[in-house]
């Protein structure tokens, strides 16, 4: 069983589309590229494998904050790629549980976002 797992997409600039009036197929380009990034990020961490329960916790590095509720919506695609690699559906499945967090990095101008993974009861 897995303990925990800590990924590092840097840079990474993880934007709310909420807001955004993009071209459907412009949206799905970013989508897919974040969801790529994910799966890039977790082979070099050698393909570790999820076992639920787990609690996913993303942290978006950026020099501002977005609202709650548009860092939710930011995430969407990361959370989407998480979840068909640790094999489960986030939709019907609630041994997988999310949440998210953002901070500034020291250095300026940074952009980043770190997913962390921790096997519930490891804490």
């Amino acid at each position: 069983m897995f303990e925990a797992i800590h990924l590092r997409l840097d840079p990474f600039r993880l934007i709310s589309m909420a807001n955004e009036r993009l071209n459907w197929r412009l949206r799905a380009r970013i989508v897919k590229g974040q969801r790529l990034a994910v799966q890039i990020a977790w082979a070099q961490a050698g393909k570790p494998r999820v076992v639920p329960p787990a609690d996913v916790l993303i942290t978006r590095v950026a020099p501002c904050k977005l609202d709650t509720d548009n860092m939710v919506s930011a995430a969407k695609a990361l959370r989407d790629a998480i979840a068909e690699l640790a094999g489960v559906d986030d939709r019907h499945d609630d041994r997988v549980s999310y949440s998210y967090a953002q901070r500034k990095d020291p250095t300026p101008r940074t952009y980043a976002v770190e997913i962390d993974i921790v096997a519930r009861g490891a804490q």
